[in-house]
């Protein structure tokens, strides 16, 4: 009985032996992980705040340079910047680096959310950069080159080829159409996507565009199916509108509609529609300045652009580029706007548009590293800038920014406020899926026929002729300086109109308190500029789009509110009922006196 006992307590003490040898064990590893975990973590670290001290200063002399360029700099202006930009590249092509960031960002070691961020921000910053010395020269020299003739063709005085039979006080501020680009141009751009292609196929991406849509948190098919439904959404809203907008051009020139050509529809590709009716706006911007408008509307609700304005080049003159672009210089509150204002409409928006992208780059949390207030290709901080581009286009802002007046017959007014900029958004819409398809399909094969693509295109998504367009004697695709200066970008404004309706809907909702999502009353509105500075701007790049704006407003992404701005009818059924209303009364009225 003895022995029994003895082998069975020898026996129940050897499994708690082994069970207490296994628990140190687990322990042992578990620590060597957490010191492995720690050690790469510390290396990640360190390598971060390498690549910080080594690439920030020369972010920063390409964003000086390129600012300085196209305020019409000499050409040591723009070989400087080709050195920077080459100096740069080779930079980010250090290969040790690279491979072990690729090693990190594939088998996402890192449980933090920031530090893991940054690691892929480094990892798709230095991936175009992976090739030979000569490749990235030759790269760094083209864009370079393409850069120095977009601007020195920008900056030209467009040429005079309205019939003067049509000029009249209305069609002066037309832009006539633009200057041909010299064939080499056009060949510099195929070679450029060439050049992207194959560096980017070498670690797996299809071409160059899916290799940007990867960068910018997009997933291509998503993006597919999402301008799938805009197009399918607003063909038959924009047949529509294009009808109207042929018959009122051309009674305004006193020609038939066959007869109209580009230059007769207010922008150089009808990528834009501005006071398409009347409602006086054009004229209650005489004499004034929009660039104090757009700085007193932000201060009303407490956001300050004005520093902002200040250090930037506002005002048109030659040999400037006359586009509308914010850079920001070093990521720590430097940010300045390029543009060439007027006393206009059109001005007025873009005032709007670069103080509401300029507040964001600026409002970013000074607390973030580096590579996360990085504001290029945020789908947020171009909504920001659409959301509050359209606000000219708003009678109740107009009033209150004491730009105009309403008349006797505010039913109207507000109706044709509202035609207006329903026109206008949906005019860009189909002229963002001719950018887009043009793009994705260059990257995807450019030795195809561009020149045919791009007709084709214009024809499917604008319905204008090709033929038109060849006897303006435009160079078509390779004029759109977005191609060469914003590459892969242009969808972002699409969806950034998108996101705006949303955050509009929000606000609207949860801030001001109204059903009103056309004309809200954003005006001396405190909570709205703290709503965009604490629950937008602060989180700079250190989430996705998709993640902050569901964190702000509550709802994921949706197509639904941008859908109501295009095609939806609710405030023009009802304005129109009150103006059908209106005159039926006006009509009894008369017949029975």
């Amino acid at each position: 009985m003895s022995l029994m006992r003895n082998l069975w307590y020898r026996g129940l003490g050897g499994v708690f032996g082994r069970m207490a040898l296994l628990a140190v064990g687990l322990c042992v590893l578990t620590s060597c992980d957490r010191y492995r975990s720690r050690q790469t973590e510390k290396k990640a670290i360190e390598l971060i705040q390498a690549y910080e001290r080594e690439i920030a200063p020369l972010d920063k002399g390409v964003a000086v340079a390129e600012y300085e360029a196209a305020q019409g700099g000499s050409p040591y202006m723009f070989g400087c910047l080709g050195d920077l930009r080459e100096e740069r590249a080779l930079a980010l092509s250090e290969p040790t680096r690279f491979k072990t960031v690729s090693r990190w960002y594939h088998d996402k070691t890192f449980s933090d959310a920031y530090l893991s961020r940054q690691i892929g921000h480094i990892y798709y910053n230095t991936l175009l950069y992976q090739a030979d010395t000569a490749t990235l020269r030759r790269m760094a020299r083209l864009e370079t080159y393409l850069y120095e003739q977009v601007v020195r063709y920008l900056a030209q005085p467009p040429r005079d080829t309205v019939p003067a039979d049509t000029l009249s006080a209305d069609t002066l501020s037309l832009v006539a159409a633009p200057l041909p680009v010299s064939a080499l141009l056009r060949d510099s751009i195929v070679a450029l996507a060439r050049c992207r292609n194959a560096v980017v196929r070498g670690a797996g991406f299809r071409d160059y565009y899916d290799y940007q849509l990867a960068r910018m948190d997009l997933v291509p098919d998503s993006l597919d199916v999402w301008f799938h439904t805009l197009d399918t959404m607003t063909r038959g809203a924009y047949a529509y509108l294009k009808g109207e907008i042929d018959a009122e051009l051309a009674a305004r020139y006193g020609i038939p509609v066959a007869d109209l050509q580009p230059w007769h529809y207010q922008a150089t590709f009808f990528q834009d529609v501005f006071n398409l009716y009347d409602i006086g706006q054009a004229r209650s911007y005489e004499n004034k300045n929009v660039a104090n408008l757009a700085v007193g509307f932000y201060e009303s609700i407490g956001l300050y652009v004005r520093d902002v304005f200040l250090r930037s080049d506002l005002r048109p003159r030659p040999g400037k580029v006359p586009y509308v672009r914010c850079y920001d210089m070093n990521r720590c509150g430097d940010v300045r706007v390029l543009c060439s204002l007027e006393s206009d409409m059109e001005s007025m928006c873009d005032a709007m548009w670069l103080g509401g992208v300029a507040l964001y780059r600026k409002n970013v949390s000074g607390t973030l590293p580096y590579l996360l207030r990085d504001m290029d290709y945020t789908v947020l901080c171009e909504a920001t800038g659409r959301l509050f581009w359209r606000l000219p286009f708003n009678e109740t802002w107009l009033q209150g920014m004491g730009i105009m007046y309403m008349p006797l017959d505010t039913r109207r007014t507000r109706l044709e406020s509202y035609m207006n900029l329903h026109a206008q958004q949906l005019v860009f819409c189909r002229w963002g899926l001719v950018m887009y398809h043009f793009e994705r399909a260059l990257y995807r094969n450019p030795e195809q026929d561009l020149d045919k693509l791009w007709q084709k295109l214009q024809m499917e998504y604008q319905s204008l002729s090709p033929a038109a367009e060849a006897e303006s004697g435009s160079d078509g695709w390779a004029t759109k300086w977005h191609i060469v200066l914003r590459p892969c970008y242009y969808h972002n404004y699409l969806l950034g109109s998108a996101v705006a309706c949303q955050l509009n809907a929000y606000v609207c909702d949860s801030v001001l308190r109204t059903p009103d999502y056309w004309t809200p009353d954003y005006m001396a509105t405190e909570e709205v500029g703290k709503f965009f500075k604490n629950k937008i701007f602060w989180y700079g790049d250190a989430y996705s789009w998709h993640e902050v704006l569901e964190q702000a407003t509550g709802r994921p992404f949706s197509l639904e509110y941008y859908a109501k701005w295009l095609v939806g009818s609710e405030p023009y059924a009802e304005w129109r009922a009150e103006e059908e209303a209106v005159d039926r009364a006006r009509r009894e009225k008369y017949l029975n006196q």
